[in-house]
């Protein structure tokens, strides 16, 4: 039973597939958008990111209220399920702590 569509498919719908259905509808476009509307705007590896310190407010009091379990997973849809997965073995089968820590100017910001 697939989890999520074929990557190779030109017209990927998320909707359709029981781990992403109510999250994503397809690929880059999420049924969250107008709860986050930031999360359009979060790249990653990217020369132009989002300035955290200036959307800290915008950003991590709305993921909480999320399914996506980090910010890297509220990209796409991918990621959404490939963070989801790592955090489950980290978290679950593994019961390893998850943390997280911010810093600015290499001094803790959050943590």
């Amino acid at each position: 039973k697939k989890i999520v569509p074929d990557f190779r498919e030109e017209y990927r719908n998320f909707s359709e597939f029981e781990f992403s259905k109510g999250i994503w509808k397809t690929e880059d476009v999420s049924y969250l958008d107008s709860f986050f509307p930031l999360r359009k705007e979060i790249k990653f590896y990217t020369s132009k990111p989002i300035e955290l310190s200036k959307n800290w407010d915008s950003i991590y009091p709305t993921l909480e209220k999320t399914p996506f379990p980090t910010l890297y997973s509220a990209t796409n849809a991918d990621d959404f399920f490939a963070d989801s997965f790592v955090s489950y073995v980290h978290t679950k089968l593994q019961k390893k702590t998850w943390n997280l820590e911010i810093f600015q100017n290499k001094k803790e910001f959050l943590g």
